[in-house]
């Protein structure tokens, strides 16, 4: 025991960040770094020398519930929030902000005051079947690659498109490979090589958060989709406050443990054995993916190029004067035009309020409206409507072979029930209400989205030609300022020669006439753009409002097909299992308050170790420690009293207890597992630590102090554990 304790020296006079001790989650399961939490900032340090990687500053350290690694390369870390938002944060970057997911949690819309209490970071593991063979051939592969505009200062460019940007920063590391059916066999897959398998594998993202009230989980899966789970009876004793939730040994299984000694479990491995439901995530996700593809390049031509066209062209060209402004000056413009004499005011009007500058800057913006919109519609827009009309078709064919798979199993059980007639019907309507719902919403977002690329065929179309009347037109206005500047300049553009040149000239300056005329009508609404007219013969721009409008419904058609159709079909293969106590009322008196503190896996993951927290008939706080199978939940070591050392100082007040472990051990004894709230084992104790903080009363004043416990193992009873005092740490007894 003396060597035991001469590797914990006195700790008394150093701050929190500075101990060698630290909450379990607080590893990094996969590099020697470790988390400390000051009042402000959550700080990660180097295991060796406490050197400092990276400070990440929270306004309101009280918000946070809960911190978690990213279990599979230890570069990420996740924040999460009362307010149900996780922040992902970059270790090696000086803790660089990644990204922002705020999970729109319908149920809590209403609720604005509900909190949440915890959550935890997983990345679920979806194995490729090698053995398994099906005809799918997935036709969206073949497509060409999307490609994305961005726009800078200066200038608009193209860039290759990935789906999730933001999110595949922090899931970089999941090997890209194309769809195959899914397995969760693991003696299915041929494993000769690391590599084979690492190649083979595929994650899921799930952010696991819990509300108290109302009692309900949201699951944020890959940073971009929501599940709720909501239980269909309200049962009070499940709002109590969850104050772990960890991973079973158990594929697809997480135990949320609550204050009062109750543990439910969330089930996701039906979910990850069905190649169907998986795939129908996948594909669902990648259709919202691409109507907000939709939105962002819609966005690109309404709010920049065809705004900044438009601000340059009003106050310029159709500018208002006591004559008429632009309007006259344009009807003379076309007088000229016909007629081929300029008058003194139309030639003040071309050199002074056009001239040269303004002219090259309507040709640049011109050429970046009309170019730069006819690459998105057909490099962006087309093909992007195509492969969404594409996805759309398999969404629906996957949704109906998930029924039709259901039937078939249905029918399979019916058959062995007593009453199978009945049975049979009534899970046929059952499983008929949610297709015969979803159904002609799915129809008619396909229909919309043809009706979309017809269009967007369309605004390609007459783009193309107003295009080339503008450009004939800047053209032929460039010579007119020339030979307004000199008499004897020499046009080198023939309008009277070719009559279809002077008439695609006179239609243009109608539209530009039209327009001049239009933009002071005090009936144009406000974000109605004035280049596009009621006229489709007399617009400078293609008509923007019925793609956009298009473009809303196929929005509102989606959730529509999320909530009837999509969340109860994913909702069905997942299961949240009832309340199970494992504190009996056998072991403590009901009359008793219980409160669990804390719960951490230990014994190679097997088994799980509380810390209740007990009020006694006199007030006083009773600490126990006990195991539980973390298979069954049953109890295997039956909570045990934690005996405080007798002193004639009087304990007044115990103000917090952790759990902690010790930093450097974990970096020597580890065990390389990848779960990060596993306890090692050292000899015939675990690196588990119990600290108490306490108020006590010596020689007449208050002090406080600190007292530590280690968690000791059974050699003779497997689980069966308890706890031993460690003077040299504890500071009780200081004078």
């Amino acid at each position: 025991m003396n060597h035991q304790q001469s590797q914990y020296p006195h700790q008394k006079g150093h701050r929190d960040e500075q101990w060698n001790f630290a909450p379990i989650s607080y590893i990094n399961p996969s590099f020697p770094l470790y988390l400390t939490k000051t009042s402000n900032s959550i700080i990660a340090r180097r295991t060796l020398d406490g050197f400092q990687i990276s400070n990440i500053i929270i306004r309101n350290m009280q918000n946070v519930i809960a911190i978690d690694w990213d279990s599979k390369t230890g570069k990420y870390l996740t924040i999460n929030f009362d307010d149900g938002t996780f922040r992902i944060y970059d270790i090696f970057q000086d803790g660089k902000l990644i990204t922002l997911v705020r999970p729109q949690r319908n149920l809590l819309d209403i609720h604005r005051k509900t909190k949440v209490d915890n959550a935890i970071w997983d990345r679920l593991i979806i194995l490729n079947s090698i053995q398994e063979l099906e005809f799918n051939h997935d036709i969206t592969k073949l497509m060409p690659t999307l490609i994305k505009f961005v726009k800078d200062s200066t200038n608009i460019y193209i860039v290759p498109y990935s789906h999730n940007e933001k999110q595949n920063i922090w899931r970089e590391f999941q090997p890209v490979s194309s769809y195959k059916p899914i397995s969760t066999n693991m003696d299915a897959i041929d494993m000769t090589t690391n590599q084979e398998v690492e190649k083979s594998m595929r994650y899921l993202d799930l952010h696991i958060i819990h509300v108290i009230d109302p009692d309900c989980f949201t699951i944020a899966i890959n940073g971009t989709y929501q599940i709720n789970l909501v239980r269909k009876t309200i049962n009070t004793t499940n709002r109590n406050k969850i104050v772990r939730i960890l991973k079973s040994t158990v594929h697809g299984v997480y135990h949320c443990f609550h204050e009062n000694g109750s543990i439910r479990s969330l089930y996701f491995s039906h979910f990850t054995s069905s190649t169907l439901h998986v795939e129908l995530l996948e594909i669902f996700m990648e259709i919202n993916e691409m109507i907000k593809y939709f939105q962002y390049h819609l966005d690109l031509i309404n709010k920049h190029l065809l705004k900044t066209f438009t601000d340059f062209l009003y106050p310029t060209i159709f500018e208002e004067k006591q004559n008429g402004g632009g309007n006259s000056m344009l009807q003379q413009l076309k007088l000229s035009l016909l007629s081929g004499e300029m008058s003194e005011e139309l030639i003040e009007w071309l050199t002074l309020s056009i001239g040269e500058k303004n002219l090259k800057k309507w040709k640049r913006l011109s050429e970046e409206l009309y170019s730069k919109s006819i690459q998105i519609f057909s490099l962006a827009l087309i093909p992007a409507c195509e492969l969404t009309l594409l996805l759309s078709q398999k969404c629906l064919a996957i949704l109906n072979a998930i029924e039709i798979e259901k039937k078939a199993r249905i029918r399979a059980k019916s058959k062995l029930s007593t009453n199978s007639t009945h049975t049979n019907i009534e899970l046929n309507s059952r499983q008929d209400k949610i297709l015969t719902e979803f159904s002609p919403s799915f129809l008619e977002l396909i229909e919309i989205l043809q009706k979309f690329g017809s269009r967007c065929l369309q605004n390609l179309r007459k783009i193309s030609y107003i295009e080339k009347q503008s450009s004939l037109f800047l053209k032929w206005l460039q010579e007119m300022i020339f030979h307004a500047l000199d008499e004897d300049h020499v046009p080198k553009l023939d309008t009277y020669s070719n009559p279809i040149i002077c008439l695609d000239l006179s239609n243009f300056l109608n539209k530009l006439i039209v327009l001049s005329t239009d933009k002071n009508k005090e009936d144009r609404e406000e974000d109605q753009n004035p280049l596009v007219n009621d006229d489709d013969e007399n617009e400078l721009f293609c008509s923007m409002e019925e793609t956009t409008t298009m473009l809303q419904r196929i929005n509102y058609l989606s959730r529509s097909i999320d909530e009837k159709g999509i969340q109860p079909t994913l909702q069905q293969c997942l299961y949240l299992g009832p309340n199970i106590q494992f504190i009996t009322e056998r072991e403590f008196d009901p009359s008793k308050e219980i409160t669990v503190k804390d719960v951490v896996k230990v014994l190679n993951g097997s088994i799980l170790l509380y810390l209740l927290q007990v009020k006694s008939l006199d007030s006083r706080d009773l600490f126990y420690v006990g195991t539980i199978n973390v298979v069954d939940l049953k109890p295997i070591c039956h909570p045990k009293l934690i005996q405080f050392p007798l002193t004639s100082n009087e304990i007044i007040n115990i103000t917090d207890v952790q759990l902690l472990t010790d930093i450097k051990l974990v970096s020597t004894n580890s065990n390389n597992n990848d779960d990060d709230s596993m306890i090692d084992e050292i000899g015939p104790f675990f690196n588990l630590f119990i600290m108490f903080d306490t108020v006590s009363s010596m020689n007449n004043r208050e002090v406080n102090s600190k007292i530590w416990y280690r968690i000791r193992k059974s050699n003779e009873h497997y689980g069966v554990v308890s706890t031993e005092l460690i003077p040299d740490l504890s500071n009780v007894f200081a004078n």
